[in-house]
């Protein structure tokens, strides 16, 4: 046998926690190595590993790092895991069933050779070069199964029995070698049992060294050699510590050894060892060319003849490593999405361009599902993303370098991220361009990449995951089983792509068992999609998931690894878009000035999808001749325009030709909007789907079920020109009257949120083609000479919004009416609808986009009413928040304090001291409720900011006048705390050093959030914080209610607190209920009671207060005529004295 080396550098040695882990008995993780072992000759003439034998030890070796356990650090660092490893004791033994599962087995590589027992003596060396320690030993006869391992002799420099893991790896610490050369005798067969690995640490650079034995054939030199060689058959040992140097003086080294060619890995060796004698080490002579052992039929006994073995002994080998196969079908998948990423196009072979031309990068931030706020929210499966203010969106944002990071997860884990973002907003080209950065060696980590539409996975028949890989992809790839093998193991290097998952129909129960974890048998596209999702199909691989947010893929959020939710562009986005789309840069230049003469639209340039219409529709102006570009004002002016531009004709007359297929298509896309489905299914003349896929409205796409191999579907280009030919449907069809169509624009009708957002869009656009005036191109579709359509329809809908009730609108429906009555233009409508709205309007939990912002402050603007707006929670961006800022008849809005203080900078560094002024007097935080250690930290940065009196100094020049204090700080009144008993004592701490500015407080809650479970609903302030608070309640002169329950104070906290309660000369309520106030404490509050003139309640219900508690209290009411009642109900107090005292007043109440 010859030995191999390959040197893995291992991560930091400075953190050696994970040792610990390795040495305690009760930890369930235990470890095993799985078992590889001879390298091909391409990797010996390097470091003797090959890329899948490298990776599997960088794996094996990572394992080690990421153990993560609180227990004492392991001594000796890599000496530690050697140390452990050669432990005897049975229950640490390393159980490789218990390390990797079935498929990690197969990952190595498996071998079988049938040989009879070999005469010639293997034998193996080490050598020791510097501080470097190269080790191998005999290997004793192992059983998979066996639970323990022979005991170290460390005395001795010769170690009797190796010690050998279950997967067949040595490990052998460096104290444990002997310097000079070790090579025993062996006799016996290679058989299934044990492979020949070792690992070996290398002192002088800290590294782990995989040493693997590679068996040769008997190899002699030839005569006449310079050198005399050793029969193989006889085995030397030197007795001496000097190391074997060759012929020309230099240290022989392991790695300068060929491999052997054409021999792999073996799944175990077993080899016996015969106790001989041992000899003189004499001088080897190492062959030039590689030799190969093994063979499939048996051998007669070999010896050694002086001459070279003229038959290599040839094994049985089971590869899965990256073959000329491999290789030719990752090129091929590449030259596919080559051609299905390169380019771009606004609608099917319109406006096409290269991707990497007009390719601009979108926001993207690290989203959290939780629970939803309703009363369904215990449901596991009801999640939504986490709405972030400005300052938590920039920290947790994401580009492409870093989307597949996903912390905590081992190589054979699947891994699943979720893209979610609205229709538009930039998925679908995000999910091209990691397809085009792949194709051009970018995203290295995936060998394959395999992208579905996931419209194209309804059709499909029963496929086993092999045919749905490569038959959309690679339908003539022959020879697919050895592609499919390779990635099956090597599944971390597979990302599958699930593009617009709310296209495929059957979505629900992906979750629910009987799952599909066998990659061979057929199944349903969706028994596969819910074997990937359930992490138990093709394990190890990445799978990214594209969806639109609140839709179907909603109840799969808390299963998924990584979410990532897609924003769309910024301002500094939408201007470079404009600079890579037209190559004239003063082209690009007049089109953003249209924009900033139109600001809805420019509202809606966010949405890339609808920047590049609006890009489309200036482009066309131009090549028509317009010399100065104009936009329109509303989003249906802007689809009726591509609309015809699309269509390339001038009404009425070119119109009128296609008015027949127009009406069939607009049904058709009405039908998919209620089935919440974008395919287009109920098409059924020809002429009508040629006319549309002509003119960009329909795309094809292939459809991959049975009989239908070679067909191709139809989908609409884009959600948004369906929803516009849906509003075309509803407005002229006649099968719709004008009752169905209440139902349809009926802003009170509960619908499934699924199909809200769809029917939103229809709407709007209905309501803005009902209020078109003299629009030719309209009139070709209702040129009936009965009453016309258009007309009926256009009163009924304004009926129906002029006499809706605004105010009783949730705030996702008043907002869809804002926009319908925007699209109107009438300004009448949006009179009307601004005097029926509530004067405090709150949208928290509600997103706000751009579009929202700018039609909610178009119908406030026309109120005559003053409003208070909460923003909270709602996403907007700092150009919101200071356009709500700036509208008069807002007196008060209220954002996060970041946000808020954004907004402060943002406006002190562009000198804007007016809307300055004006934010700091209108930001309001009351009441403010501490729900988080992050509230507190909000806070008191809001605190320091009044201290400092900063951003004040910038408007002592402005018409309001100079301020000089945080309004904010000064008008906060109610301050409620409400952390729990985990982050209530420590956030309370923080809390009582910022209670001293709040003057001005009034009521102070420090009751715990409402629960059904009351442990859990109790913040546990407990004595200490009492005597806290007792510190400053002098400071809190306005304070008019004070609550304290269940706070779990007791009789220390409630005489520290009576020390101070007088100072408050305005508190009307006090509130000590539910805690553990002793007759003590009752005595002491029953003496300040008279001088707190101010007081009209008192509660101490449910505390520990007895009988002679009860009397003191009753007494004291005799001087205290200003209270009204007071509540004194305890279990501790006796029914007789209950009964007495409240004979003796009234005022008690025992309730």
């Amino acid at each position: 046998m010859r030995s191999q080396s390959g040197t893995i550098e291992l991560p930091s040695l400075k953190d050696h926690s994970y040792l610990a882990s390795l040495q305690e008995d009760q930890h369930s993780a235990q470890m095993a190595l799985p078992s590889t072992c001879v390298q091909n000759a391409e990797a010996a003439n390097a470091t003797g590993l090959d890329g899948n034998h490298y990776e599997l030890y960088t794996e094996i070796l990572d394992d080690f790092c990421e153990l993560e356990t609180c227990c004492e650090q392991y001594e000796g660092g890599i000496e530690g895991i050697l140390k452990y490893l050669q432990d005897p004791r049975p229950l640490n033994t390393i159980a490789l069933e218990q390390y990797f599962d079935e498929d990690m087995l197969l990952e190595t590589q498996e071998l079988t050779v049938r040989s009879t027992p070999l005469s010639n003596a293997a034998c193996y060396s080490s050598y020791s070069t510097n501080n470097e320690t190269v080790c191998q030993k005999s290997i004793a006869p192992s059983d998979r199964k066996a639970k323990s391992r022979k005991r170290v002799n460390k005395e001795n420099s010769i170690i009797n029995g190796p010690i050998v893991s279950s997967a067949g790896f040595q490990f052998i610490s460096s104290n444990a070698l002997p310097p000079q050369v070790i090579s025993l005798p062996v006799n016996g067969t290679i058989q299934t049992g044990a492979p020949a690995c070792l690992l070996v640490l290398n002192k002088s650079s800290s590294n782990l060294e995989i040493i693997t034995l590679v068996t040769t054939s008997p190899v002699h030199s030839p005569p006449g050699s310079a050198q005399g060689v050793p029969s193989p058959n006889v085995s030397a040992i030197p007795r001496d510590t000097s190391s074997v140097i060759s012929n020309a003086g230099s240290p022989v080294s392991p790695v300068d050894s060929p491999a052997t060619q054409g021999f792999s890995c073996p799944q175990s060796i077993d080899i016996q060892s015969s106790p001989e004698s041992v000899t003189s080490a004499q001088p080897v002579d190492i062959p030039t060319t590689p030799v190969s052992v093994g063979s499939g039929t048996p051998y007669p006994e070999m010896e050694s003849s002086g001459e070279e073995s003229s038959e290599p002994l040839t094994p049985t080998v089971k590869i899965y490593t990256k073959t000329k196969g491999v290789e030719a079908c990752i090129e091929a998948v590449r030259e596919y999405l080559k051609d299905m990423s390169q380019h771009s196009y606004i609608c099917h072979e319109h406006d096409e361009m290269l991707l990497e031309d007009i390719y601009v990068d979108v926001t993207m931030v690290k989203g959290q599902a939780e629970n939803k706020s309703a009363k369904n929210s215990t449901k596991c499966l009801d999640k939504e993303c986490r709405i972030y203010d400005i300052a938590e969106r920039e920290r947790g944002a994401v580009n492409m370098s870093n989307l597949f990071d996903i912390s905590g997860k081992r190589r054979k884990e699947t891994k699943v991220v979720a893209l979610l973002g609205r229709a538009g907003i930039g998925k679908s080209v995000l999910v091209q361009r990691i397809c085009h950065d792949w194709v051009n060696g970018y995203f290295r980590q995936f060998e394959f990449v395999f992208w579905f539409k996931c419209r194209t996975l309804n059709f499909a028949k029963q496929y086993s995951l092999k045919d749905l890989l490569f038959q959309p992809f690679l339908p003539s790839l022959k020879n697919t089983d050895e592609v499919f093998q390779y990635l099956c193991h090597n599944s971390h290097k597979v990302l599958l792509i699930f593009d617009d998952f709310e296209d495929f129909q059957d979505h629900d129960g992906l979750l629910q068992p009987p799952t599909c974890s066998s990659a061979e048998r057929p199944r349903t596209a969706r028994q596969l999609l819910a074997g990937l999702l359930q992490k138990t199909l093709l394990k190890g691989c990445t799978v990214l998931i594209t969806a639109r947010p609140k839709e179907t893929f909603n109840q799969y959020l808390g299963r998924v690894d990584k979410i990532v939710e897609v924003l769309g562009f910024s301002p500094g986005h939408i201007e470079e878009f404009l600079h890579r789309y037209f190559e004239d840069s003063s082209l690009a230049a007049e089109a953003m000035a249209r924009l900033q003469e139109q600001r809805y639209l420019l509202s809606f340039c966010y949405v890339p999808l609808l920047c590049r219409f609006i890009c489309f529709v200036l482009k066309a102006m131009r090549r028509s001749g317009d010399m100065r570009l104009a936009l329109p004002s509303t989003l249906t002016n802007l689809f009726l325009n591509i609309f015809q531009i699309l269509l390339h004709c001038k009404p009425p007359n070119d119109t009128a030709l296609h008015k027949q297929n127009m009406l069939e298509l607009c049904k058709c896309a009405f039908s998919g909007v209620q089935r919440h489905e974008s395919v287009c299914i109920e098409s059924r003349s020809a002429e009508t789907s040629n006319f549309a896929l002509t003119h960009g409205l329909l795309r094809p796409f292939l459809m991959t079920g049975e009989g239908k191999e070679q067909e191709c579907g139809k989908t609409f280009s884009h959600s948004f020109l369906q929803n516009f030919l849906g509003g075309l449907h509803v407005l002229f069809s006649e099968d719709i009257k004008c009752k169905g169509l209440s139902k349809i624009i009926s802003l009170e009708h509960k619908k499934r949120k699924s199909q809200e957002d769809w029917l939103d869009i229809v709407r709007r656009f209905l309501a803005g083609l009902a209020f078109q005036e003299g629009n030719a191109f309209l009139n070709c579709f209702s040129n009936h000479s009965k009453a016309n359509v258009k007309n009926r329809k256009q009163k009924s809908l304004q009926r129906y919004l002029t006499e809706l009730r605004a105010s009783t609108l949730s705030t996702g429906k008043l907002l869809e009416l804002c926009h319908c009555v925007y699209e109107t233009q009438s300004t009448e409508l949006a009179s009307r609808v601004a005097a029926k709205l509530s004067e405090k309007l709150s949208f928290r939990g509600m997103r706000l986009t751009p579009p929202d912002v700018f039609v909610l402050l178009h119908v406030m603007q026309r109120s005559p009413s003053n409003f208070t707006v909460d923003l909270r929670d709602t996403s907007i961006d700092l150009q919101g928040i200071k356009q709500f800022a700036e509208l008069k008849n807002v007196t008060s809005f209220r954002v996060s304090i970041c946000d808020a203080i954004k907004l402060w900078e943002h406006l002190e560094q562009t000198g804007l001291c007016e809307l300055l002024h004006l934010s700091l007097v209108k930001f309001s935080v009351n009441p403010f409720e501490v729900k988080s250690l992050k509230d507190i930290d909000d806070l008191d940065l809001l605190v320091q900011i009044h201290k400092e009196r900063r951003f004040l100094s910038c408007t002592h020049n402005t018409s309001g006048g100079e301020l000089h204090e945080l309004p904010a700080v000064r008008t906060l009144q109610m301050l409620e705390f409400a952390l729990g008993p985990v982050n209530g004592p420590q956030g309370f701490r923080k809390l009582t050093k910022i209670l001293p500015a709040l003057a001005f407080l009034k009521y102070l809650d420090l009751d715990g959030p409402s629960s059904q479970n009351v442990e859990m609903s109790e913040n546990k302030i407990g004595d200490e914080g009492a005597e806290r608070l007792a510190e400053v309640l002098s400071n809190l002169t306005s304070l008019e209610k004070l609550t304290l329950s269940r706070n779990q104070i007791a009789d220390r906290g409630a005489q520290e607190l009576a020390r101070s309660l007088p100072n408050l000369k305005f508190l009307r309520t006090l509130s000590l209920y539910d805690n553990i106030i002793g007759d003590k404490g009752a005595e002491k509050l029953a003496e300040i009671l008279p001088v707190m003139k101010s007081l009209k309640v008192l509660d101490v219900k449910f505390n520990k207060i007895t009988d002679v508690g009860a009397q003191r209290l009753t007494q004291s009411l005799k001087n205290c005529p200003h209270i009204e009642t007071i509540w004194l109900w305890s279990p501790t107090i006796t029914h007789w004295m209950s009964a007495h005292i409240q004979q003796i007043d009234v005022r008690i109440n025992l309730q």
